[in-house]
């Protein structure tokens, strides 16, 4: 059958659309930086943050482009996208503006040096140390542009899952890796190399940076499940990519508690557990409309159960330790009335915010500023003042750093984008649960630290703009 000269026209632009030159670039560039980030030690080691900032740089040239592409165009609202990046470009110039007004100044003492508060008013961005500021402001531009890029340059649902698949993919080597790992009591990548710190997993220096990247790209790997899932047409639920999906899921979930991440463990359980829930409802829903036994439903329960048992005996060892350690922690909390060093850690960091409200002590300041604020009791073997280089909370750290202007555009900078693309977001599983994954880490750091990790901050800013772009292709289409 000829097609109409309307439907040649409909196929012949959105094959146009779809092979814009500028697609493969941003998903091939957004997963050489997710994957670099994840195997150089999650980017937290002194030699990973200048070579990811040299690999997050071509996002900017890619930005330039699309928007010169897009300024050619009749249609004028065709930068309106670009609208989005203000709220980071006005925290980049505040940064900027920061770096020539230091609010830290050195004292020699001989040998040592003792740096000196600087008076200077509330209402004027400032900043401790302007080389450390800088950097931090390449790297954070640089992993933003790249997820900004996703939704600007790409237009193929296709190639927004082919990305996941393939993030998905290398966080189940990366699992591989750390579980072979575990199991042989080995050192970091496989005793080649000092880990700089002993709760590290895979690749990652830190258990909780790692639960907290497993938490992500888990969601991506359940949003292709329920995709795929959806599309069942031939061949049983077995024989297709859904399966594949779900084990894969399965392997990288079960990671985290091995790793003995207490936290992320309670927030990968949340989001399986919402997996499950949904899983069953639908194949609930799809069995009564076809006047199907729902024997299925019972079948999956029963998986769950095993891969719950199987997990547990996998890092039996590993998970009982941290059992008997919460336990302990929350005798000391009942005893002492309250949670602890944590406690008055996050009570002395508000207390350095409350000094700079507006702008804060400047970008990457904490470490040199909180001692000047530390007031948690020492250390009960050497008796030194404990040293803490970040606040175990991301929120409160932004605020002390950037002050509630800072916090205030970061949020804009990924709020502005959802609201523009609305609640079509949720109505799609490749876009709702990648989005969920990211709502997740968000809710971890406000009692961790999972977005000081470059690899982290990566896979947030790539899933949120994957989630946002696919709903909004799956909506104008």
């Amino acid at each position: 059958m000829t097609p109409s000269p309307a439907e040649s026209s409909l196929r012949t632009t959105t094959f146009t659309l779809g092979s814009g030159s500028r697609e493969p670039w941003a998903i091939f560039h957004a997963f050489l930086v997710a994957t670099a980030a994840a195997w150089m030690f999650g980017g937290k080691i002194w030699w990973a943050k200048p070579i990811l900032c040299v690999l997050a740089t071509p996002a900017l040239a890619l930005t330039v482009w699309e928007f010169l592409a897009r300024r050619r165009r009749p249609d004028p609202e065709a930068c309106a996208v670009f609208r989005w990046l203000l709220p980071m470009v006005v925290l980049a110039g505040m940064v900027l503006i920061s770096t020539a007004l230091p609010n830290l100044v050195p004292r020699r003492f001989g040998p040592d040096t003792v740096w000196v508060v600087r008076p200077l008013a509330d209402f004027v961005p400032s900043a401790a140390d302007a080389t450390r500021a800088l950097r931090e402001l390449w790297l954070m531009l640089g992993l933003y542009l790249t997820g900004f890029n996703l939704f600007a340059c790409v237009r193929s649902r296709h190639a927004l899952r082919s990305l996941m698949l393939a993030l998905a993919a290398n966080g189940l080597v990366l699992s591989v890796f750390g579980t072979l790992q575990k199991l042989l009591r080995l050192d970091i990548f496989f005793g080649l190399e000092k880990a700089p710190h002993p709760a590290f997993f895979s690749t990652f220096v830190y258990h909780n940076h790692w639960g907290a990247y497993i938490i992500g790209l888990t969601s991506v790997a359940l949003g292709l499940v329920f995709h795929y899932a959806a599309r069942v047409r031939a061949r049983d639920f077995w024989h297709t990519p859904a399966c594949g999906g779900l084990l894969a899921a399965f392997f990288m979930a079960a990671t985290v508690p091995l790793s003995s991440s207490r936290s992320s463990t309670l927030l990968i359980t949340l989001l399986l557990g919402i997996a499950l829930v949904h899983g069953l409802i639908a194949i609930l829903r799809t069995r009564r409309a076809g006047h199907r036994s729902a024997v299925l439903a019972g079948g999956l329960l029963l998986t769950a159960l095993l891969g719950g048992a199987a997990i547990y005996k996998l890092g039996e060892e590993t998970i009982n330790q941290r059992i008997a350690t919460t336990w302990s922690q929350i005798s000391d909390m009942r005893r002492q009335g309250d949670i602890g060093q944590r406690r008055v850690l996050y009570g002395d960091t508000l207390r350095m915010a409350a000094d700079k409200p507006w702008f804060g002590w400047g970008l990457d300041s904490y470490e040199r500023v909180f001692p000047l604020y530390n007031s948690t009791p020492r250390s009960p073997v050497d008796r030194l003042p404990i040293y803490y280089q970040e606040a175990h909370s991301d929120w409160l750290q932004i605020l002390a750093e950037l002050g509630g202007v800072g916090l205030v555009l970061l949020t804009a900078a990924a709020g502005w984008p959802l609201f523009r693309v609305g609640t079509g977001v949720f109505r799609h599983a490749p876009s709702r649960y990648p989005l969920l994954g990211c709502l997740l880490i968000c809710l971890y750091a406000g009692v961790e630290f999972p977005l000081a990790n470059p690899a982290v901050v990566s896979i947030w800013w790539i899933l949120w703009f994957i989630a946002l772009r696919y709903a909004a292709l799956s909506e104008n289409r």
